[in-house]
């Protein structure tokens, strides 16, 4: 096999390595195709090289002609070559190392950022980018699996846990299950009933939270807790409306215990806004009634 050493980088290759020159004595080119090839991307990524094709092509292009027979020969030219898997896994690398590239990332940062853009990319996931991600995500089992696999795993990432406890996002969860309530509920219910896994998950959950409110302490009976009721009017004490009330600590288990004095009746939603935050909503009227009962039963 006949073999020639590159003068660039001084390995010794096979001669079909090498381009063909006529006017050197063995008619082959000094420098091996990847070398050749490197060369020529540093140089095309001159700076003034880039201004002198623009130049050009802004010049030769204004010609609606002479641009509508070079756009006529590089459809062609594809066209001749869009089935070579060669020239497939060429254009996929060439277009994977230009993205890459800080100029590319440049290119796209300035085109997503155009108002033409913004706009056609709003139109579109208007029109046809939502529906049809909701068609699959309804129709396509395996679609819909690994989206919520993506969707956990991001949930978990510190963007994913910043994003989840910023107000924003927090009054848009609050206002969507307001206006869904009981779509919602019938969804939960049914899937309690339903999925085994589910079930046991929030089983376990409210197991967790019993333990922890009885190894806080506390003898919250009954009639207290429907004497705090009719006391607010059946009324949450946070937001003002008549619902179905829950049991609110005022300072969260374990610090707090499971005593009248400790306790506030506040809708699901109020209290599940209120998380493990110490806020006492109650007024001074209502802390008074509540010691006056006290006083009242130990009697």
């Amino acid at each position: 096999m006949k073999t020639k050493t590159c003068s660039s980088c001084k390995q010794t290759k096979s001669v079909t390595e090498f381009g063909k020159d006529k006017q050197r004595k063995d008619g082959l080119y000094q420098y091996c195709k990847e070398c050749r090839n490197r060369k020529a991307k540093e140089s095309y990524r001159k700076p003034e090289v880039y201004a002198h094709k623009a130049a050009y092509r802004k010049e030769y292009l204004a010609d609606p002609i002479k641009h509508a027979e070079q756009v006529e020969r590089e459809h062609q030219w594809f066209l001749a070559h869009k089935d070579d898997p060669e020239f497939r896994e060429k254009e996929r690398k060439r277009y994977k190392e230009y993205d890459q590239s800080e100029h590319g990332r440049e290119v796209r940062r300035k085109i997503r950022q155009s108002p033409k853009v913004k706009e056609y990319l709003k139109r579109y996931r208007k029109e046809k980018g939502i529906p049809r991600a909701k068609e699959r995500y309804h129709n396509d089992p395996e679609f819909r699996s690994r989206l919520s696999k993506a969707k956990g795993k991001w949930y978990q990432s510190d963007k994913g846990k910043a994003f989840r406890e910023s107000p924003k996002h927090k009054e848009t969860v609050r206002k969507y299950r307001e206006k869904n309530r009981k779509r919602i509920r019938d969804y939960e219910r049914e899937k309690y009933n339903n999925d085994p896994e589910y079930y046991a998950r929030v089983r376990a959950k409210n197991n967790v939270r019993i333990e922890r409110e009885r190894s806080s302490g506390g003898d919250l009976r009954r009639q207290d807790w429907e004497f705090l009721i009719e006391l607010a009017d059946g009324k949450c004490l946070c937001c003002g409306k008549e619902r179905k009330m829950t049991i609110d600590h005022i300072v969260p288990i374990p610090e707090g215990k499971t005593v009248i004095e400790n306790i506030q009746p506040l809708c699901n939603s109020c209290n599940a806004r209120k998380g493990k935050q110490t806020i006492d909503y109650r007024t001074q009227e209502f802390v008074t009634c509540v010691t006056e009962y006290q006083f009242n039963q130990k009697k």
